[in-house]
């Protein structure tokens, strides 16, 4: 089998040269079309990638400290995984992906600069047309994320939590759903393939979708307790603390991150722009 790879980009791009329903003169407004994505077959699908920029609260994910000068490893020093299931073939709006991250190494930017680390922790993502997405767990069959994710950040000196609630990002995209957004892009990898039998089952061109993230203003809480640990002398701008429940609310979240290679198992999955 020989291939070649190309790539069919799924971009943002202005809305006033997007695809627009049809809709009567009087009535609802017109839906706008940013694009679909499309599944040959049902099945599991599969990716993996990197993160290049992390932040969770008062914890910047810079990569292990390597020593000796020599600077920082990875932000995360394992790949990230992702997976997720496609009820039926066809097109749809969103996308869902459940994303593993672990070995990912932190400071503390408010008070001490303690190393921690942050284990397996999973973050559910939906991704929609309009190149939002809404953050949150969720079980790779689901289609609608409602359920908050945890991630456990333990130092050598503490150990943490930080709450990552379910939301849409970038905030005002569940407020103005019809207006297209750059949180994500979207592309086509196209793999023309030359062969016969089992080789060509899913056509002469196998299709996977990459995805690249720019995730800014993440809601996140973070649950102090001395007893482990979990302090914060002095509140960053900007964050807010709850003396109900001592926690700290911080809007500073960042992920900077791409999947590549997202396979579907049993066939191809794509996204196409609107023409």
């Amino acid at each position: 089998m020989r291939s070649v790879r190309t790539i069919v980009l799924g971009t943002a791009v202005a809305a006033c040269a997007l695809g627009v329903l049809s809709a009567p003169a009087f009535g609802k407004p017109p839906t706008i079309v940013f694009g679909k994505f499309v599944a040959s077959a049902a099945g599991g699908t599969k990716g993996h990638g990197e993160v290049s920029e992390l932040r969770l609260g008062p914890y910047v994910f810079t990569g292990k400290n390597l020593g000796n000068g020599s600077g920082f490893g990875p932000v995360c020093e394992n790949e990230l995984k992702s997976k997720g299931n496609i009820a039926a073939a066809g097109e749809s709006e969103t996308f869902f992906q459940n994303v593993k991250f672990s070995k990912c190494y932190a400071t503390r930017k408010s008070g001490t600069s303690e190393e921690a680390v942050a284990f397996h922790f999973e973050l559910g993502m939906e991704f929609h047309s309009n190149h939002s997405a809404e953050l949150g767990e969720g079980d790779e069959a689901e289609v609608k994320i409602t359920r908050p994710s945890t991630v456990k950040v333990k130092g050598s000196k503490s150990s943490c939590e930080i709450l990552i609630p379910a939301q849409t990002i970038p905030i005002a995209a569940e407020k103005n759903p019809n207006k297209e957004f750059e949180a994500a892009s979207y592309e086509t990898e196209e793999e023309a393939v030359e062969g016969k039998g089992k080789e060509m089952k899913f056509g002469p061109v196998r299709k996977r979708l990459d995805i690249e993230m720019e995730f800014k203003k993440i809601v996140t809480i973070e649950q102090l307790d001395p007893a482990k640990g979990c302090t914060n002398e002095k509140l960053e701008e900007g964050a807010t603390f709850n003396p109900e429940n001592d926690t700290v609310e911080y809007r500073n979240g960042v992920l900077e991150a791409e999947l590549e290679e997202i396979t579907l198992k049993t066939g191809n999955i794509s996204f196409v722009p609107a023409i």
